[in-house]
């Protein structure tokens, strides 16, 4: 597979010393970049088309088959309304059976992914999810222009999932940026760093994208999306540099799924201290509570502004991620660097997650598309919490392990969206026409179990980043002492 070292240093430490290798993740967030330009058209490619298919079964027809804006009715009293309510409902059950099926395919295959990366290389990592991305893309694209039948989606979500889905594409990511930092403050920026080219990557298209759906109808956009992934595949599968700092495991190259759900859970299981395992299963139990909101709720959100008060049309729609994806990293990403002149990254983490809690009641309330654009500014305040808890949990896994570490989160992360999604959809169908908001109530809830699980995980893993410390001083020294013999 590819050229790397295959033994780590005489302590099975790493030995990047403390710096990062500039060039590898240059790389990256330029591969992360165009990957998500594909992503970011193609989303609300899905969710608009999906849901303007809907509505034209619901309401029997009758909505120009052209047009990409379905009808807004604000009289409550009016048939069309509960039409439109009905629509709503409808297409947020279908996002919900798709995301169930993709989650639990990916389940499996994010557990050996990240097991077998550690032994045999990240290249793979890079190119399995790419290629269910790719194959997603370009099945919906021939729905769309073929008018195809809806549950056909099924068919393009479960390769997409058997291949990793988006969460493989992030375990990849965030397990090279881990290989090319060390274990300091710099790989939470190198983490932070990548959601920040996300987020600037869908800034830049998101606009964009919603003039294409309004002026040339779902197809075209839908295969600029397939195309652009398939840059991005080709990219990674030539030109993909080698992970300086990654150390193979020389454990086996072959392993079955059940070696491959020990080697990626045993950090909570089976191969620490029990005070160790005490501080993985604390902040992951963190990270579950904090990200179910974002990846169970994302599809609500398009919802909540499709549908009365606000009536967004797709343009409108393209504005408000602009916004947010401009404000997230320009704020988040410095706030968090500033931070960490005087605080530790757990601190910071809580204050993230109390940002979260503000946004999601905000958003509850909200009405009025100046409430909309508050929400965006309290939520870039702890944009980079999901970076952050990464970072906290690669910095006490060994650098031979780290692949299997972002396994374990790639594997929550998708058990989260598996049951976030029917979890957000059910409440928000349940509520809909009674308070909309309430759904986002809920999600602020999770936030607030999170921030207590953290405060609890940063007393009890204070001798976890002492012995923490001691090693890096001792590896700093180490090399200090390599350079001048």
């Amino acid at each position: 597979m590819e050229d790397e070292p295959l033994l780590p240093s005489h302590d099975g430490k790493s030995r990047s010393g403390e710096k990062s290798i500039v060039k590898n993740l240059l790389f990256l967030n330029f591969v992360m970049f165009i990957l998500t330009l594909s992503g970011s058209l193609f989303m609300p490619v899905m969710s608009q088309y999906l849901y303007h298919r809907v509505s034209e079964d619901v309401f029997n027809h009758t909505l120009v088959n052209m047009t990409t804006t379905q009808p807004c009715y604000r009289n409550t009293s009016s048939p069309d309304y509960m039409l439109q309510e009905k629509a709503q409902q409808l297409t947020a059950e279908k996002q919900m059976q798709f995301t169930m099926l993709r989650s639990a395919l990916a389940i499996l295959s994010n557990i050996m992914l990240g097991a077998y990366s550690d032994s045999i290389g990240r290249k793979f990592l890079f190119v399995t999810p790419l290629t269910g991305q790719l194959i997603r893309s370009a099945f919906t694209t021939v729905i769309i222009g073929c008018r195809l039948d809806l549950n056909l989606f099924f068919l393009s979500e479960g390769i997409d999932g058997l291949l990793g889905s988006y969460y493989g594409i992030l375990l990849a990511c965030y397990t090279y940026t881990a290989d090319n930092t060390p274990a300091t403050g710099s790989r939470t920026i190198g983490i932070a760093v990548v959601d920040l080219t996300e987020f600037l990557a869908t800034s830049l298209i998101s606009i964009a994208s919603g003039y294409f759906i309004q002026d040339v109808n779902f197809f075209y956009p839908a295969l600029t999306a397939t195309l652009v992934c398939m840059v991005a595949l080709i990219i990674v599968t030539l030109f993909l540099p080698t992970s300086t700092y990654h150390v193979r495991d020389r454990g086996s190259t072959w392993m079955n799924p059940v070696e491959g759900l020990k080697r990626v859970f045993g950090f909570y299981v089976f191969d620490n201290s029990t005070l160790k395992k005490a501080c993985f299963i604390l902040i992951l139990l963190s990270f579950v509570f904090n990200v179910i909101s974002s990846v169970g709720g994302s599809n609500i959100d398009t919802l909540f502004l499709l549908n009365a008060p606000f009536c967004w049309t797709p343009e409108k729609l393209a504005y408000y991620v602009t916004a947010f994806t401009v404000l997230c990293p320009l704020i988040g990403v410095p706030l968090t660097r500033l931070f960490q002149v005087c605080l530790i990254d757990e601190i910071i983490a809580v204050i993230a997650t109390s940002a979260a809690v503000a946004s999601d009641v905000i958003h509850s309330f909200a009405s009025t598309d100046t409430m909309m654009y508050i929400v965006v500014g309290v939520t870039s305040i702890g944009s980079t919490l999901s970076g952050i808890t990464r970072a906290i949990m690669s910095r006490m896994a060994p650098p031979n392990r780290q692949g299997s570490l972002f396994a374990s989160i790639a594997v929550v992360e998708t058990i989260c969206s598996l049951v976030g999604s029917p979890l957000f959809s059910r409440v928000y169908q349940g509520t809909v026409v009674i308070w909309r908001g309430l759904v986002f109530i809920v999600m602020a809830g999770m936030h607030v179990v999170a921030a207590v699980i953290l405060l609890v995980f940063i007393f009890v893993s204070r001798p976890v980043r002492e012995e923490q410390k001691r090693i890096r001083a001792l590896n700093v020294q180490e090399t200090e002492e390599d350079t001048r013999s």
